[in-house]
């Protein structure tokens, strides 16, 4: 995943060794991979048809990891942040944020 590629390559600088050589590149867009599997994990951004789908929403994911966040953060209400106006969960604080500042709808009348 990208935050064990930034976190490896943190842990690379503080020891002072240098990173793997990036050898495998993608034909696509040029970028390159030091193992054949985060090329492979790479390449499906290419996908023309997303290789999962949403079963409760419908929505498209390319990658397994935004499919599985997408359900455990929307769908389960595994979110730790919740809006105190109508109860909506939210798994990162920005998106709470973001729902606040867009007005979540909810009518602070109707707390009664």
């Amino acid at each position: 995943t990208p935050y064990q590629q930034r976190s490896r390559a943190a842990d690379l600088s503080a020891t002072g060794a240098t990173p793997p050589p990036r050898r495998f590149q993608c034909p696509e867009c040029e970028k390159a991979f030091p193992t054949k599997g985060e090329l492979a994990s790479h390449s499906r951004c290419h996908l023309k048809v997303p290789a999962f789908l949403c079963g409760i929403c419908g929505r498209p994911f390319k990658r397994r990891t935004d499919y599985v966040r997408h359900v455990r953060n929307v769908h389960e209400e595994v979110g730790r942040y919740s809006c105190s106006q109508c109860g909506e969960r939210f798994g990162r604080l920005d998106k709470l944020k973001r729902h606040d500042k867009r007005g979540c709808g909810a009518d602070p009348e109707d707390d009664d």
